[in-house]
């Protein structure tokens, strides 16, 4: 994913960056204050720790 600039935001700086993950929101005219959780990587890196002991 690469930012651009915007008259109202400065996020050119950021320029181009990695996805690790996201988020998905039920969108209205607000963002709901609801959010589905598609993967836990905590959760996941915990797991992986604990196998490895």
């Amino acid at each position: 994913m690469q930012f651009g600039s915007a008259a109202d935001e400065e996020l050119s700086d950021l320029g181009q960056v990695r996805v690790l993950g996201g988020y998905a929101y039920r969108r209205g005219w607000t963002t709901d204050r609801k959010a589905t959780l598609l993967h836990d990587y905590v959760a996941e890196r915990k797991q992986s720790a604990q196998a490895v002991k």
